[in-house]
């Protein structure tokens, strides 16, 4: 014997699939959480995303080229956003004119108080 092994006694050569990357490696390629990730293949809005057991895995290249399409579209425009509601209920300060300058929620609320009680005495005492 010459010590090699027999080419009956090697295992045979499996064919390569393209490579797979787990959901972390996915998420360094892209720049984004592993969240993130998740969303978007549970939207199937990324490509080649395929759950095994309970890990998601990605074709990389296919990865890689959906990141370059993405690149090369033109960004969102910005969308105008409604002033959010403060504490107290009010729409929060927004615009020209400012209401209740307040300091704390505390003060907010007293301003609101008041406010309200005086237009209860003016409804009272015209009405």
């Amino acid at each position: 014997m010459t010590g090699r092994l027999s080419q009956a006694t090697k295992k045979p050569r499996t064919l390569r699939a393209p490579e797979r990357v787990h959901i972390g490696e996915a998420a360094a390629i892209l720049g984004v959480s592993i969240r993130t990730v998740q969303r978007l293949a549970t939207r199937r809005e990324l490509p080649s995303a395929a759950k095994v057991g309970r890990l998601w895995t990605f074709n990389e290249a296919a990865i890689r080229a959906w990141l370059v399409e993405q690149e090369s579209k033109p960004p969102c425009p910005q969308i105008e956003r409604r002033p959010r509601r403060a504490a107290t209920g009010e729409v929060a300060p927004y615009g020209r004119a400012s209401r209740l300058p307040a300091k704390s929620t505390g003060s907010a609320s007293r301003q609101v108080i008041q406010s309200l009680r005086a237009a209860a005495r003016l409804q009272s005492t015209h009405g």
